[in-house]
């Protein structure tokens, strides 16, 4: 009898958890920031599988309509015999364990997502106010998406467990300096 008392009631506690979790994605749009297959393959970044999971996780309690994906171009400089060019690298492939369920996706050219015109006009279409922003790095694209976000007037949150960063120090200390920016830290 006790053992089923116990079973209710962490059934309970964890319904209740799911619906706080729920609750606090009510609205947010979902930025899955640069998780391309050239980044966390070949083990270049160490946890990436939990970090991808924990994005899957938010993107199956989230609206498919208020989750976006963003990637990064790198632009080349070509030196060729016929003069010098500038060309794009092709590395836009998402990390196949990553859920796609939308078709909303932007592609960076720099370390500010918020830069892209095409993005920003997105969002300001769908008046979107709060932004959580996913996947790699803490420390650079993140960072600078998360501050260009509060630069512009968004509500910014990041979810640690969702972020990649170089070393889990390192992505601590960068989650700290956010906040201390205005950041909102969700930790769901």
């Amino acid at each position: 009898m006790k053992l089923f008392i116990i079973l209710i009631v962490l059934l309970i506690s964890n319904v209740a958890s799911f619906a706080q979790v729920d609750s606090l994605l009510q609205g947010k749009f979902i930025v899955v920031l640069d998780v391309q297959e050239c980044y966390t393959s070949e083990n270049k970044v160490d946890s990436s599988a939990i970090e991808i999971n924990a994005i899957n996780a938010l993107i199956k309690k989230s609206d498919t309509a208020q989750i976006i994906y963003i990637t990064s171009v790198h632009k080349l400089l070509v030196l060729s015999f016929k003069g010098i060019t500038i060309d794009t690298a092709d590395n836009q492939n998402l990390d196949k364990r990553l859920y796609q369920v939308s078709n909303h996706a932007f592609v960076k050219e720099e370390g500010n997502a918020f830069l892209d015109k095409e993005f920003l006009t997105y969002l300001e279409s769908k008046g979107a106010r709060e932004i959580i922003i996913v996947g790699l790095l803490a420390e650079e694209c993140v960072s600078k998406t998360l501050v260009g976000g509060l630069e512009l007037g968004f509500e910014m949150y990041v979810v640690p467990d969702a972020i990649i960063g170089k070393s889990d120090r390192s992505k601590l200390k960068t989650i700290k300096n956010l906040s201390k920016k205005g950041v909102k830290v969700l930790n769901l």
